[in-house]
């Protein structure tokens, strides 16, 4: 959304002075830096969108916490903020494709598949290597991992693929509250089970799950965790 509305913008600026001259150039870019100044969240969309783009660092993991952090701030931005660009904007522009693209998706789409998030991250990643990274190693790498996601995806259940999404989206928040929620609702069917069950064995069994379960959900969620989680969610369904 930013990405695209700047573009916008600026594109618009450079047809303002090729059609219309100088002044009425100069009159656009002073109203387009004003509301940058005025507007301290549209400021803070700028700057990172601009460190994003021109940022080099020498190895791919300071790369990814680099991206991660930026995304993160910038998912906390106050989206309408935005309004003030779109104002300035006569016609918008497409800016498929680009580093700025791929940033914009990343903050503000809601329905990324998973390759496509990691699409978008592989492109940001080696736009902030220096020199880069092997880029047709990477489209290899790339497209055996979608070919292999989507074999497997298309085996998930609904639970398992919404488990998948929330991870890629990078969101602790998100994945800490649909855990605890998991874990909530197995200990409900655990319990259930003891209650309706008469085999002493079978019910310590099943107590000794209920302690695991509890264990569980004061420990950091992982996809490993949740998975088996869900596993054993089936099994009382």
């Amino acid at each position: 959304m930013f990405g695209k509305l700047k573009e916008s913008v600026l594109t618009n600026l450079e047809s303002t002075m090729k059609d219309k001259g100088e002044k009425d150039f100069k009159s656009k870019f002073a109203e387009y830096i004003k509301v940058l100044k005025e507007n301290d969240t549209l400021r803070s969309y700028n700057e990172a969108y601009n460190l994003l783009n021109e940022s080099k660092f020498d190895d791919e993991l300071t790369a990814k916490i680099f991206l991660d952090e930026s995304i993160n701030r910038l998912k906390e931005l106050d989206v309408s903020s935005t309004k003030a660009l779109m104002d300035l904007t006569e016609e918008v522009v497409s800016i498929e494709g680009t580093v700025n693209h791929s940033i914009d998706e990343l903050v503000f789409s809601k329905d990324l598949s998973i390759v496509e998030t990691v699409e978008h991250r592989v492109k940001l990643i080696n736009n902030l290597v220096k020199g880069g990274v092997d880029m047709n190693k990477l489209n290899e790498e790339i497209e055996s991992l979608s070919k292999n996601l989507s074999g497997k995806i298309s085996k998930l259940n609904e639970e398992q693929v919404k488990v998948l999404n929330l991870f890629s989206e990078n969101d602790e928040s998100k994945v800490k509250e649909y855990y605890d929620e998991l874990i909530s609702e197995t200990n409900t069917l655990v319990n259930q089970a003891i209650t309706e069950s008469e085999d002493i064995v079978v019910i310590k069994k099943l107590l000794s799950v209920n302690t695991k379960l509890n264990e569980m959900s004061k420990e950091k969620p992982t996809l490993e965790s949740m998975d088996n989680i869900l596993d054993l969610k089936k099994t009382f369904i």
